[in-house]
C-alpha cells in the first residue's frame, strides 16, 4: 500500500509539472502576441495619421508618405520633405537605385511640380549630384499657389519613363 501511494505521489508530482508547463507557455505566447499586437495598432495609427512629431509632440514635421516607382530597372522613392502652401520653398527628397541605369540626367530639368489648378513650378534646386547607380537628393520647389489642393511631381526620361507621385495638401 506504502508503495502505491508513493507511485500515486510521484505520478501526481509530474502531472503538475506538466501542467504548469503548459500553463507558463501558454502564458508566454499570450504575452508574445498581446506585445506584438500592440506593437502592430501603434505603427498602423502611425501609417494612419502619417505624422511625425517633433520633440514637444505638437508641430507637425512631415505628414506625407513617401511614393515609391518602380520601372525600367530603377527604383525611384519621393518623400515630401516640406509641402505646404504657406512654405517659401517646398523641398523633396528623392532616392534612386538601379543596377543597369546610369542616371546622367539634368534633374533640375526633368523633375517638374504642377498643382491642381494647372500651375506649373521648376526646380530651383537640385543637390543630389548626377550619375551613377545609386543617388540621393533634394528637389527644391517655389512656393505653391495658396489654392492648390493636390501636387503632382513628375520625373520625366529616367530609364525612359515618365513617373508620377502625387499628394493632396
Amino acid at each position: 500500500m506504502e508503495i502505491e501511494n508513493k507511485i500515486a505521489k510521484s505520478s501526481s508530482k509530474k502531472s503538475n509539472n506538466k501542467i504548469f508547463a503548459v500553463l507558463a507557455i501558454i502564458i508566454l505566447i499570450l504575452v508574445i502576441i498581446s506585445t506584438l499586437n500592440n506593437n502592430k495598432s501603434a505603427q498602423n495609427n502611425f501609417d494612419s495619421k502619417n505624422n511625425i512629431k517633433s520633440e514637444n509632440n505638437k508641430e507637425l514635421v512631415n505628414k506625407y508618405q513617401t511614393k515609391t516607382d518602380y520601372q525600367a530597372n530603377v527604383t525611384i522613392d519621393v518623400t515630401p520633405k516640406k509641402l505646404n502652401l504657406s512654405e517659401e520653398k517646398n523641398v523633396f527628397e528623392i532616392s534612386f537605385n538601379t543596377h543597369s541605369v546610369d542616371l546622367s540626367y539634368d534633374f533640375q530639368k526633368i523633375i517638374i511640380l504642377k498643382d491642381d489648378l494647372g500651375n506649373t513650378y521648376q526646380a530651383l534646386e537640385w543637390t543630389g549630384g548626377e550619375g551613377g547607380h545609386h543617388m540621393d537628393g533634394e528637389i527644391v520647389f517655389p512656393k505653391l499657389n495658396s489654392n492648390a489642393i493636390k501636387v503632382e511631381l513628375t520625373i520625366d526620361g529616367v530609364g525612359g519613363v515618365k513617373r508620377v507621385f502625387e499628394w493632396t495638401l
